[in-house]
């Protein structure tokens, strides 16, 4: 089965009726207001922004561009809160194709020192990189560290990976754990991708290799990143692999530390049919264990991963919400989802809304049975306020905006080049 792959291009036909599935969309909220704060110009200042944002306890946002900068592979940028819902943009760092990689696809990850850490989607010998930018003393960052992946590795089975496309998250000790979406293992030198670790030495990143997939049983391609629990068990999904059909539908897998290494065990294979496939994009965990995310293709889901509710049982995925793909609802969900403190979850969708296909904004109200009730909270036009939204949402620091990125459309340059937005809830 190939690699999953964001589509060029995805039709706004709906692929099915909601009144069909049992899911009654709903309209959009009225008088819910979207602020732009910022349109990327695709120059210097990067262009595509294809990942969502990160947030420090100051309230500064950090994010990537796929594309722009001064050579073209893209950017780092910072928004700095100017205390009246406005945000000032620079560009803090402009990838160069050098140690540091090119074209970002993943979100910033930042360290109780503020150091930022990236993932470059390709660079050195095009298997992609993972950077540090620490602070330099004078409000700017400077490149400090870096590590280069080597694809399926020089014996076809030993490597370390390649198109590291998701954030990187820490643990308390700083220690680095990612995806790569290629490389590692098989697939005729291609690889199936690998989970790594990356510790602090003396020279550097001392890189461990924790899991090289294998598409079946143990799924394939994994696009998100991964979440770890209080144990320091990782968890993360793969969209492609697993068990049920050929090449199979996606994972979703879990990987704890042993005496003698690293174990993967699968918690859930999809089918394809109403849980919904692929998968792509990262989980979030609540206090009891579940884990939430979404799959990409075939119009897609939200779902709940429950932990067995005893010894030797397994784990139960419940769909939460179909997406219809029509007027009025969502579809293609590439981005996962976000919590706000009363359980409701939010995220986009990449296509839909008011019928001219841009993607939406959503949030979804617990049920007590059945689907949970879904409000559309905006529509995307295609025009300044962007189009097509792949990242996963987070709060501002008081809850009271979603923050998000649109890799598409705004009003800078020729309106291809995506927003930085804010939605009051």
């Amino acid at each position: 089965m190939t690699r999953f792959q964001y589509p060029a291009a995805l039709s706004a036909t709906a692929a099915s009726c909601a009144v069909c599935l049992g899911i009654a969309a709903m309209p959009a909220s009225a008088g819910t207001p979207l602020k732009v704060l910022y349109s990327f110009q695709g120059d210097a200042d990067g262009s595509q922004p294809y990942a969502g944002l990160a947030r420090d306890t100051a309230g500064n946002l950090y994010g990537t561009t796929e594309q722009g900068g001064t050579d073209g592979f893209g950017t780092v940028f910072e928004m700095t809160p100017n205390g009246d819902g406005t945000y000032a943009y620079e560009s803090i760092f402009s990838l160069t194709g050098g140690p540091e990689g090119i074209f970002p696809q993943g979100s910033v990850a930042i360290d109780g020192a503020g150091n930022l850490y990236v993932t470059a989607s390709g660079g050195g010998t095009h298997d992609g990189s993972v950077f540090e930018l620490s602070p330099d003393g004078n409000g700017g960052f400077n490149l400090s560290n870096s590590f280069v992946f080597n694809g399926v590795g020089p014996n076809g089975n030993d490597g370390d990976g390649a198109l590291p496309s998701a954030a990187v998250i820490l643990d308390a000790d700083g220690n680095i754990f990612g995806t790569c979406e290629q490389g590692g293992a098989g697939n005729i030198g291609v690889g199936y991708g690998t989970v790594f670790e990356l510790s602090p030495s003396r020279n550097g990143w001392k890189e461990t290799t924790l899991h090289r997939f294998g598409d079946s049983p143990d799924g394939s391609f994994p696009h998100g990143s991964l979440v770890m629990d209080k144990a320091g068990d990782l968890y993360g999904t793969t969209p492609d692999g697993g068990n049920h059909g050929f090449g199979g539908y996606g994972t979703i897998f879990r990987l704890h530390q042993t005496k003698k290494g690293w174990a993967e065990s699968i918690l859930y294979n999809f089918t394809g049919g109403a849980d919904g496939m692929s998968p792509a994009s990262n989980l979030i965990r609540d206090k009891a264990g579940n884990l939430y995310g979404t799959t990409a293709l075939d119009i897609g889901t939200v779902f709940r991963l429950a932990p067995p509710a005893a010894k030797g049982a397994d784990w139960t995925l419940a769909t939460l919400y179909q997406f219809a793909d029509i007027a009025g609802d969502g579809g293609y969900p590439y981005s996962g989802v976000v919590f706000d403190k009363t359980g409701n979850l939010y995220g986009t969708t990449y296509i839909n809304g008011d019928g001219t296909g841009h993607g939406v904004v959503y949030e979804l109200t617990p049920a007590q049975t059945g689907p949970w009730k879904e409000t559309l909270l905006w529509n995307f036009t295609g025009g300044g306020d962007g189009k097509m939204p792949f990242a996963t949402l987070i709060f501002d620091m008081g809850e009271k905006h979603l923050l998000g990125t649109t890799s598409s459309g705004g009003a800078g340059g020729n309106g291809t080049n995506g927003t930085v937005f804010a939605l009051k809830r």
